[in-house]
């Protein structure tokens, strides 16, 4: 009989043990979701401003390039307008001005 009242009282101080250790983690798991909850927003927030820095960047860049393509393909058209005395409009040869063709 002195077992089984033994094994009560250790039962019992058990449960208390684990319920005030389970208040200490309740705590530190607070501490650790509030902590994360923080620094996962500024991460996310510094990830947003770089995307966004880097969209602009490669924004102006496509633009350089589409200068350079543009400006190339007017030169080439118009050199071959000079040269063969046509208009190119849209890929067609529209006007002819001279009489041999």
């Amino acid at each position: 009989m002195n077992n089984i009242n033994n094994f009560s009282e250790r039962n019992r101080e058990f449960k208390e043990a684990n319920s005030s250790i389970q208040e200490l983690m309740d705590y530190q798991l607070q501490s650790i979701k509030f902590y994360l909850r923080k620094w996962m927003m500024v991460v996310v927030i510094i990830l947003l401003v770089i995307q966004g820095f880097s969209f602009m960047y490669f924004n102006y860049e496509l633009t350089r390039i589409e200068d350079k393509v543009d400006y190339r393909y007017f030169l080439t058209k118009s050199t071959l307008e000079d040269i063969h005395k046509v208009k190119i409009e849209d890929g067609r040869v529209v006007w002819r001005s001279s009489k041999y063709f």
